[in-house]
């Protein structure tokens, strides 16, 4: 879920709950959601031992890995997307991305989306009504940083 906030504007400008993404994930039914839209994925991936799914109802289900695994890292690493296997590797020497580096290059694919996005959005929304809407989200979010007394 936070995949698709990174690099969103509105989240970078105060114009969104800093929470969202917490609220959205754990908001009633969404386990099963996310399970449903994953399954197959996650289900490869445990069927190849690269993670461990527990078995459970949908909202009971945990995934596990060994992140000091290199052969689990390798595989994980091998199915990323070219894009992010240009990034220059960590200064540590592994030659792996670092946690931040890959954060920051997965925020570079999607901030100009989440920019276009945004910009037609407003496009299609009118100026007028657009900046109206952005002046309450920001009123909302100064409200939530500097609460009322």
């Amino acid at each position: 879920a936070n995949l698709s906030y990174a690099g969103d504007p509105r989240m970078d400008i105060g114009g969104e709950d800093p929470a969202k993404v917490h609220k959205l994930v754990h908001s009633p039914g969404q386990s099963e959601r996310f399970w449903n839209l994953y399954r197959y994925g996650l289900e490869e991936l445990h069927s190849k031992g690269l993670i461990h799914v527990t078995n459970g109802t949908t909202s009971q289900k945990t995934l596990e890995y060994n992140p000091c695994d290199m052969s689990t890292r390798s595989a994980l690493f091998s199915m990323l997307p070219p894009r992010l296997k240009q990034f220059p590797s960590s200064s540590n020497g592994s030659g792996e991305l670092s946690q931040l580096q890959l954060a920051r290059a997965i925020t570079d694919i999607v901030k100009p989306a989440a920019r276009d996005q945004s910009i037609k959005g407003a496009l299609t929304a009118g100026i007028v009504r657009s900046v109206r809407y952005a002046g309450a989200k920001f009123a909302k979010g100064a409200l939530r940083k500097f609460p009322l007394l």
